[in-house]
């Protein structure tokens, strides 16, 4: 019984907990520095622009130009009726996205993606009892026998 204990712990809980705290959760949280300071202090990996006519644009890899913050822009799926509406000049196109420049003064805020604590403590948490719950389960078929009832 110590064997299927172990062998059942090494191969469900130990991959999930690990998977759970390597999957960090992350939201899109407001910046209050001028899109400039943002791109220029921050060096984040991502940006999500709302513009002042609220449409977004997401661009990675962003850097300031000019008067421009220009980035990578995942355009797929969106070439046909997006690209018209979304400010900013799309100056180089790839297999799967676009060099998108836009201009820093159609900007109304910016956004980066930042680790949410909470949030990852409540799912670790939630995995944790969940596959805590199926091992036990797993313990206890293990253990019964129909003919004899409950025992080792």
């Amino acid at each position: 019984m110590n064997r299927f204990r172990s062998r059942y712990a090494r191969r469900v809980l130990v991959p999930a907990m690990a998977a759970s705290l390597l999957s960090a959760c992350h939201h899109w949280a407001v910046q209050e520095m001028a899109p400039v300071q943002v791109v220029a202090e921050k060096q984040p990996d991502k940006v999500r622009l709302t513009m002042l006519d609220s449409t977004r644009v997401e661009l990675s890899e962003p850097r300031v130009v000019g008067p421009e913050i220009v980035g990578k822009w995942d355009w797929t799926g969106k070439w046909d009726g997006d690209a018209g509406r979304i400010p900013g000049e799309v100056y180089w196109c790839g297999a799967d996205h676009a060099v998108k420049r836009v201009p820093i003064d159609s900007i109304s805020y910016v956004e980066t993606r930042e680790f949410d604590v909470t949030g990852t403590i409540a799912l670790t948490g939630a995995l944790t009892g969940a596959f805590t719950a199926v091992v036990a389960v797993l313990i206890a078929l293990h253990n019964y026998d129909p003919w004899g009832g409950w025992g080792g």
